[in-house]
C-alpha cells in the first residue's frame, strides 16, 4: 500500500510539473512527435535476497553491492514538448564487487521493460540545453548465476559453497519502478537512473531479492516534428 501511494504521489507530482510548465514561457512545439533515446550505463546495483543461511552468509550470496552496466533504448511520443511517454527496453549485468574478479555470490544478467514518462523543466532550459525528469515502471527478469562465493574458500565451508554454487542458479521475474534526470545537449544526453527492482526466485531458496541501482549514462537523443 505504501509503495502504491508513493507511486501515485511520484506520478501526480510529475503531472503538475507538466500541466504548470508554461509558467516559465517556454514555447510549446506541438509539431514533436516521435522520440528516440539509446543510451550506456555504468554505476552500483546491491542485492538483498533471503532465503539463504548459513554457512553462505556474507560470501555475497544474502548481500553484495558492486558495479553494473546497461544499455538502454527509449521511444517517446506525444504532441508536447512538456511531457511525453513511450516504452523503454533495457539489458545489463552485475556480478558483485570488481564485476566478480575475487568471486562472487550471483552474476545477473538483467532486463527490463516498462512504461516510463518524462517532463521538461522549462524554467532549467533553453534552446540548445534541455532538462528533463521523468519515471519508469514495468516488469524486470534476470539470470542469476551462482557462483562459489566472494573471499577465500575455507575448508569448514567449501563443500557448502561449490555445493551453492549449483544449487542456487535460478531465473528471477519481478517490477522495476525508478526514476531519473537528464541533461540534453542537442542530441547528446547525460543522466542519473535510481531504481528499485523487486523480484522472485523460481524454484530456489534464494525467493525474495531486492535489487538498488543508481546508474550514470550517457547517450543520443532524437525528435522528429511532424513538420520535417
Amino acid at each position: 500500500m505504501i509503495r502504491f501511494v508513493a507511486s501515485l504521489v511520484v506520478v501526480a507530482g510529475f503531472w503538475g510539473v507538466a500541466k504548470n510548465a508554461r509558467a516559465c514561457a517556454y514555447d510549446d512545439n506541438q509539431g514533436v512527435v516521435t522520440g528516440l533515446e539509446l543510451s550506456a550505463g555504468l554505476g552500483v546495483m546491491g542485492h538483498n535476497t533471503t532465503g539463504v543461511g548459513e554457512p553462505l552468509l556474507g560470501h555475497g550470496y544474502d548481500r553484495e553491492a558492486g558495479p553494473a552496466v546497461d544499455g538502454k533504448l527509449r521511444l517517446l511520443f506525444g504532441d508536447s514538448r512538456f511531457y511525453r511517454h513511450g516504452l523503454t527496453f533495457r539489458v545489463g549485468y552485475t556480478a558483485g564487487r570488481q564485476f566478480g574478479r575475487n568471486g562472487y555470490g550471483f552474476r545477473r544478467r538483467y532486463g527490463d521493460v516498462g512504461y516510463s514518462f518524462r517532463t521538461l523543466l522549462p524554467c532549467m532550459s533553453n534552446e540548445t540545453t534541455k532538462v528533463y525528469a521523468g519515471a519508469t515502471v514495468g516488469f524486470t527478469g534476470a539470470n542469476a548465476d551462482a557462483g562459489i562465493g566472494r573471499g577465500r574458500i575455507e575448508d569448514i565451508n567449501e563443500n557448502d559453497r561449490r555445493e551453492a554454487s549449483e544449487a542456487l542458479d535460478h531465473r528471477e521475474w519481478g517490477w522495476v519502478l525508478g526514476g531519473e534526470i537528464q541533461v540534453h545537449i542537442h542530441s547528446f544526453m547525460v543522466g542519473l537512473d535510481v531504481d528499485m527492482r523487486r523480484l522472485y526466485g523460481r524454484d530456489t531458496v534464494a525467493d525474495r531479492i531486492m535489487l538498488g541501482s543508481a546508474v550514470l549514462r550517457v547517450g543520443m537523443a532524437f525528435d522528429w516534428s511532424a513538420a520535417d
